[in-house]
């Protein structure tokens, strides 16, 4: 009984159940099946200390088949309500999120694009942190401005950090009028300050 409940009260964790190609099937928990987005970056880590970046691309549920049909048929009669306790919710609402594997970050902080390998079944993955997004997507030295980082819907609230060296140098930026150049050049500055540089 102990242990059921423990198991209950355990953190929401979605897992790979399945991997072809570059692409895994994560069964989520229910509790995040209306949190992920298409688009939301997460990670798996690897044995080698290796951390693999997957992007959702789709979503399923179990195949429809005779008890599904009859709970719906009774939630139609008024004899059965919608499923809306956890118990119910992982009876009839398995979800599960299809990912590709985008990349991977070496425990040395080399990057690789693209799918070097699979993460193994039954690992557990991560929606991804602000920390490795950008240690993935940024090239931390050199006058690279990418502005907000984004996740799927959701974007950074801060600038990339990125160590900026501009003595000597010119930084041209483009855009169109009102696109928010002059609010990323205010920021930059902001940032330098705030770090003790000279700008």
């Amino acid at each position: 009984m102990r242990m059921m409940e423990l198991q209950h009260d355990a953190p929401p964790m979605d897992i790979i159940v399945e991997a072809k190609g570059d692409v895994v099937k994560v069964e989520m928990d229910v509790r995040n099946n209306g949190q992920v987005k298409i688009g939301d970056l997460f990670v798996a880590q690897l044995p080698d200390g290796a951390r693999s970046i997957l992007q959702v691309t789709s979503f399923e549920t179990e195949s429809y088949d005779n008890v599904i049909a009859r709970q719906t048929n009774a939630i139609r009669e008024g004899v059965a309500n919608v499923p809306v306790t956890r118990t119910a919710r992982e009876a009839f609402q398995r979800q599960f999120a299809i990912m590709r594997v985008i990349g991977e970050l070496q425990p040395n902080g080399q990057r690789w694009w693209g799918a070097l390998r699979l993460p193994e079944r039954l690992l557990p993955v991560e929606a991804i942190t602000d920390d490795v997004l950008e240690e993935f997507t940024v090239t931390p030295h050199g006058n690279v401005i990418l502005g907000n980082l984004r996740s799927g819907s959701r974007v950074l609230s801060r600038l990339a950090r990125i160590a900026h060296n501009f003595a000597g140098e010119r930084m041209v930026i483009l855009g169109r009028p009102g696109m928010g150049k002059s609010q990323l050049i205010r920021g930059v500055l902001s940032q330098l300050m705030s770090e003790g540089g000279e700008a």
